[in-house]
């Protein structure tokens, strides 16, 4: 019997994806492990690294990049085990997390998702539990309040406040970074739903758990560290463009119309206003920091204009 099968999806993270693994043999303990690497199309050479460091583990290599819920689709149909990690290549494990999971999902028959807590490389707390959007939620965010007044439910957006997730605890949605999962629950709630390339899927994945009955809940003790965007940073307006696309299909899967016209008028304004100011201020900055704005102008102006092209779609 095959404890947890732990599914990493790879693109072009080789350094990381190999840090990821070792991290997870060290805190193996006893478990039975199978790890189930999906290649989606790398230019590096992570597979033949891959293999040649880890010749135990299964390599999948797909012939383009299929997106991350594809591609984990593809591990989850070859897994054996009770329980499945999907993890992402850029997590480093530092305590016994899948011990820990492992345990209190044994314990707790009607959890279908469990998460870690994640933090950030210097260890500050990145928060990885979310709240169902919200027309108040994202004006909180899209003026930026939450990011002064963070640690107030009122004001938090769609994250939950530092001071709730101190204890285990069930939320609403868990990051898509590191998922600890119940495959009889998962064959009741069905796979991931690949018309979300990249992004989103979090979101759709937690919802249907807990149409399905189960809980999706958080476990502080279990302890990652998520370097965060290793694959996203080598192409931002193109991951950014994932991200509104991803966003508009959520909303219009689970909203009313109003509720779906409302939060996309919003992430034309947040785009918007971030394209007005970074336009401005690039004018006052220094050379090293013109670069970065001027990325951050491109993303903006990306951003609009796919909002704007998508508007009637």
């Amino acid at each position: 019997m095959i404890d947890i099968s732990v599914i990493i999806v790879n693109w072009n993270t080789k350094k990381l994806t190999v840090e990821c693994i070792e991290s997870i043999y060290s805190y193996q303990e006893k478990l039975n492990l199978e790890i189930i690497v999906v290649d989606n199309d790398s230019s590096d050479d992570s597979v033949a690294v891959l293999r040649r460091k880890f010749p135990k583990i299964k390599l999948v290599e797909n012939e383009q990049n299929l997106g991350f819920a594809k591609a984990n689709n593809i591990g989850i149909k070859m897994s054996r085990g009770k329980y499945l990690a999907l993890i992402n290549s850029d997590i480093k494990i530092i305590n016994p997390a899948l011990p820990l999971l492992f345990k209190f999902m044994e314990s707790e028959e009607n959890i279908g998702i469990s998460g870690p807590a994640v933090f950030n490389q210097d260890m500050t707390y990145q928060c990885s539990c979310r709240k169902m959007p919200t027309i108040w939620n994202n004006l909180i965010e899209a003026t930026g309040i939450h990011n002064y007044l963070k640690r107030t439910t009122l004001f938090s957006g769609e994250f939950y406040t530092f001071d709730k997730l101190k204890l285990s605890k069930d939320v609403e949605i868990l990051s898509g970074c590191f998922w600890f999962i119940r495959r009889s629950a998962l064959e009741k709630v069905g796979m991931l739903d690949e018309n979300f390339f990249f992004y989103g899927e979090d979101k759709d994945f937690c919802v249907r758990f807990r149409m399905g009955g189960y809980r999706v809940t958080y476990l502080p003790t279990a302890k990652v560290i998520h370097y965060g965007g290793a694959s996203s940073s080598l192409s931002p307006a193109k991951f950014n463009k994932h991200l509104l696309q991803a966003q508009t299909q959520f909303n219009r899967k689970y909203f009313s119309s109003y509720k779906f016209l409302s939060l996309f008028l919003i992430y034309l304004l947040t785009h918007s206003i971030r394209f007005f100011l970074f336009s401005i201020l690039y004018t006052f900055l220094n050379k090293n920091k013109k670069e970065l704005a001027s990325q951050k102008i491109r993303v903006s102006y990306q951003s609009v204009l796919w909002l704007v092209q998508n508007s009637y779609s």
